[in-house]
């Protein structure tokens, strides 16, 4: 089924596989996913990487957090990616605060990554923000008040093997 959305009514201790499909060849399509419910509903997403047929299995977001902290190493090759998505209604501005590893704020102070609503945006860390490039330290995104924030991180090595990481509720 090609479509923008769907509906589907599941039964009690049911699951609801949701495959997609795109070009096996660069150039990489993003996107996100989004699930509503009237009753509890948990699960998780399966990230697969084509060209050594690596995956990584991520937990449903279920946390409306104020405040997300992701961890970021950028030294030796690898490279965090992250992926931001807007949950609300409406458009909002997710501030970013970026600290080296000893605490200390080295980002643009009052910095934000502005999402359209139920909006979202992937970004290589040390692509989007250099002053991240060959050094760990921490990405804080704060959701606006009256927004709700999903965050990841993806860490990827110079090989054909990657890993998720969650983000923490700070």
């Amino acid at each position: 089924m090609l479509a923008a959305s769907f509906d589907r009514t599941l039964p009690a201790n049911a699951s609801l596989i949701v495959t997609t499909a795109g070009p096996q060849t660069p150039p990489v399509l993003e996107g996100s996913a989004q699930l509503a419910a009237t009753g509890s509903v948990d699960g998780f997403a399966i990230f697969h990487l084509i060209p050594g047929a690596q995956e990584a299995v991520v937990p449903m977001e279920t946390r409306n957090a104020s405040s997300y902290l992701l961890a970021f190493d950028n030294t030796d090759g690898v490279v965090l990616a992250a992926a931001v998505a807007n949950v609300s209604a409406q458009a909002a501005n997710i501030g970013i605060v970026i600290r080296d590893d000893t605490g200390s704020v080295i980002g643009t102070p009052g910095a934000t990554i502005a999402l359209g609503a139920n909006g979202h945006t992937a970004l290589v860390v040390p692509s989007q923000f250099p002053v991240t490039a060959n050094i760990r330290g921490t990405l804080e995104f704060d959701a606006p008040t009256g927004a709700q924030i999903g965050v990841i991180g993806i860490r990827t090595p110079p090989t054909n093997t990657y890993t998720t990481l969650p983000a923490l509720v700070k």
